[in-house]
């Protein structure tokens, strides 16, 4: 099991169009592949993590710096290093925030957010004009409602990015603390108009296409401003009452087929995940280059936990489950398909490095049509998922890496000791040794190192 997240700090900044964003910082001993797997976006929106030791990931979503901890870096200082240019500079968490799959446009400022929440707390009597008065009386008002504690621990930006990531606009922020005060006192009314606006419906719907016009006339009917001024909302509540259990109806059977879609994919789950393991495994054979995939193992492996998460059932009193909203394609479902997808390419990648090696190993044979032939063999590693394991990957890294020694090593190994009698066919040996390695180095040269075990005899 994966322990905890090592050390971690959230910062705040700004964008050039004034929207706030969030920078989490991590201090860790080594690189951890679920580093890659985007922030909860409710804590950060893009994440830099400092390593005490390498090695690098080869490769990191667009959102995510990487860099080995500078030595003497004071507590607070920040540098970023991003993988794609290495450059340092104090504007990266910007070039990062660009690429964040949690990427918000302009809102409205903290000023706008606090004075919808204030009108809708003291509705229908006026609000206080004062901004910090507002606060303070948003914050008071926010102790034991769940939905608005982070009012009274966050300040300043990091208030203005909650707010903008748990509401949007100030318009939902006002009707979130209206419901609240509804809830105080009449608990039912307000679950009945919170599922209605968590039941989103897409125009078009085949089937069930007025449900979404009704519910756009219902929103206004059972709108909780009017529920404060005491109008009557015998009639609307009824009206949305009748429209949810319709709603139930077409949502447990979209629901049946989201599950349905999710058991095909669990059986299947077994053959994905071998080729995972295969991926890791490779991973570890330090002669075939730097991993691949680290960061879609770690997307595939989280897709297949939420999949396994996912309810057999809808959940009767709430507006939707697992995420799954009506009329539109499993979230889970698709981030799982697409994960998959990237590991079977990082798979391919390294498959490609693995049959290349083992191929330029059988061709150091003697017998050319015996070499040759030996390297085709070797080569077919489609289905290496089923013998591949640990013992296996380790000889093959250690057959890789020697054969990636120095042409000297080469030759002292066919020949240990070099006479007038083979002298010519060491020569021939090394000749041919020191082409190969050569030919594989990306300079175009090889070290000769050191051939203990060659000695010269006359």
């Amino acid at each position: 099991m994966p322990t905890a997240l090592p050390t971690s700090i959230i910062l705040y900044e700004h964008d050039d169009d004034g929207v706030p964003f969030a920078v989490q910082e991590i201090r860790a001993a080594r690189w951890e592949s679920r580093f890659a797997l985007p922030p909860d976006p409710l804590e950060a929106d893009v994440r830099v993590v400092y390593l005490a030791a390498g090695p690098l990931p080869c490769e990191a979503p667009r959102w995510l710096a990487v860099d080995i901890e500078p030595i003497g870096l004071a507590d607070g200082a920040t540098r970023y290093v991003t993988l794609r240019d290495g450059a340092t500079s104090g504007a990266a968490p910007r070039r990062l925030w660009a690429w964040s799959p949690h990427h918000r446009g302009p809102s409205a400022a903290l000023e706008e957010f606090l004075l919808a929440g204030a009108t809708a707390l003291r509705y229908p009597d006026p609000p206080p004009l004062d901004a910090d008065r507002q606060a303070e009386a948003l914050r008071a008002f926010a102790r034991g409602v769940p939905v608005l504690e982070p009012l009274i621990a966050h300040r300043a930006v990091a208030l203005e990015r909650w707010l903008h990531v748990a509401f949007g606009e100030p318009e939902a922020f006002a009707e979130a603390i209206l419901l609240a005060r509804i809830e105080a006192t009449a608990p039912g009314d307000a679950a009945l108009m919170r599922f209605l606006r968590a039941a989103v419906v897409p125009h078009g719907l085949g089937g069930a296409a007025d449900l979404a016009v009704d519910r756009m006339v219902l929103l206004e009917q059972a709108s909780p401003w009017r529920a404060l001024e005491g109008a009557s909302m015998t009639a609307a509540f009824a009206a949305v009452q009748s429209w949810q259990r319709r709603y139930r109806r077409a949502y447990a059977e979209h629901y049946r087929h989201a599950v349905v879609e999710r058991d095909a994919l669990l059986r299947a789950a077994e053959a994905a995940e071998a080729r995972c393991a295969t991926l890791d495994r490779l991973n570890t054979i330090t002669a075939l280059g730097p991993p691949e995939g680290a960061a879609a193992l770690a997307a595939a492996r989280d897709a297949l936990d939420a999949l396994v998460a996912m309810p057999r059932d809808a959940d009767a009193e709430a507006a939707t489950t697992a995420g799954v909203l009506l009329g539109e394609a499993n979230g889970r479902a698709a981030a799982y398909l697409q994960a998959t997808e990237a590991v079977d390419h990082a798979l391919a990648r390294q498959l490609r490095r693995l049959s290349a090696a083992l191929a330029a190993c059988a061709l150091r044979h003697d017998d050319d049509l015996r070499a040759i032939l030996d390297a085709i063999a070797l080569s077919k590693v489609d289905h290496l998922d089923r013998v591949l394991d640990e013992r296996l990957a380790e000889r093959i890294d250690a057959l890789l890496t020697a054969a990636a020694r120095s042409p000297l090593t080469v030759v002292a190994q066919q020949f240990p000791e070099v006479t007038l009698a083979n002298l010519e066919a060491a020569v021939d040996e090394f000749r041919r040794a020191a082409l190969h390695a050569i030919d594989a180095s990306p300079d175009g040269r090889t070290p000769l190192g050191r051939a203990g075990s060659l000695r010269l005899a006359e």
